[in-house]
């Protein structure tokens, strides 16, 4: 056997090696994030709610996967709606939650800490207060059952969207009533400044 023939033997391999690795290291994030993102993807068929203020139902009928909420009650209704809000888009919530608290940084390092400096000079819980304070009686209930219905999925979530294993993010433990109007204010500052 000549040097030239091992040679090319050694290429082959090599370029098999090359190969084989290249593909590892496209295809199997690839077919990790498809594995992932329909096991998160709510399936067809129907969530039975039962909450204090009546029955809830989520309906996913169709392929796209929105959600069809009815209920005995409106209350109810907005508690399957914070537990559909939180099943399909609960990495949108803890980042609208780092937003408004000015705690970006925390998921995406030192570039967003003036944001997080910005977000906090708006002084919001002192806004939040006031805000609360003039919200009905009603209002405040609405609030309650739909972080209700977050902190219900919260609670019973087995597998956590992506983007948590990506960025390593932990789950919001306790959704308060108060979070969606910080969120609502927090994107308010942020288009006025735009």
């Amino acid at each position: 056997i000549n040097a030239e023939y091992m040679g090319i033997i050694y290429q082959r391999i090599m370029y098999r090696k090359l190969s084989i690795f290249c593909l590892t290291l496209f295809a199997v994030p690839f077919l990790a994030f498809l594995a992932l993102y329909f096991v998160n993807q709510p399936s067809k068929g129907t969530v039975h709610l039962s909450t204090m203020q009546g029955k809830a139902d989520i309906l996913y009928e169709s392929s796209y996967g929105v959600p069809y909420i009815s209920g005995t009650s409106n209350l109810s209704v907005y508690y399957a709606l914070g537990y559909a809000h939180a099943a399909d888009r609960l990495y949108n919530l803890r980042f609208k939650r780092a937003l408004a608290y000015g705690r970006v940084s925390e998921m995406f390092g030192y570039r967003s800490v003036s944001l997080d400096k910005f977000m906090r000079s708006l002084q919001m819980e002192s806004v939040i207060d006031q805000e609360l304070g003039m919200l009905t009686d009603d209002a405040k209930k609405i609030l309650e059952s739909y972080s209700d219905g977050i902190n219900a999925y919260i609670q019973q979530a087995t597998v956590l969207p992506m983007e948590f294993m990506i960025l390593g993010l932990s789950l919001i433990h306790i959704y308060e009533p108060t979070r969606p109007l910080y969120i609502s204010y927090a994107v308010f500052c942020l288009k006025k400044k735009n």
